[in-house]
């Protein structure tokens, strides 16, 4: 959708009437582009673990245990082609395999890079 004349958009039908799926997107016809991307926070240690939803993740935080340590590695080259449920799982997993069960849990002992923690 492009808002050339924002006027025009008075209902939702009409902003979805006007979408362009992005398999036709042509990037030489309209090359301004604008993509937002929305952080999916993780509660896992909350019973039960909790987090906004299973949508597909432009950039994610691959978990893993390295060393007997909990390890993150940012990804980005993969956008949109792994959903929250799946991270969510993997955290689960690695925390339970550490007996992680509260952030009281996490310290230089069981954390790779204890800078992601230390502001907890």
């Amino acid at each position: 959708m492009f808002v050339d004349d924002i006027a025009k958009y008075k209902t939702a039908q009409i902003i979805l009437d006007d979408l362009t799926l992005i398999d036709t997107y042509l990037i030489e016809q309209k090359p301004k582009i604008y993509f937002a991307c929305k952080a999916l926070n993780y509660r896992t240690l909350n019973k039960p673990p909790k987090w906004e939803g299973n949508r597909h993740l432009s950039v994610y935080v691959k978990w893993s245990i390295s060393d007997g340590k909990l390890k993150h590695e940012l990804i980005f080259n993969n956008p949109l082609l792994v959903r929250g449920n799946q991270v969510a799982e993997t955290l689960k997993k690695v925390l339970s395999q550490l007996k992680v069960v509260s952030t009281c849990n996490l310290d230089e002992k069981n954390v790779h890079d204890f800078s992601i923690v230390s502001s907890i």
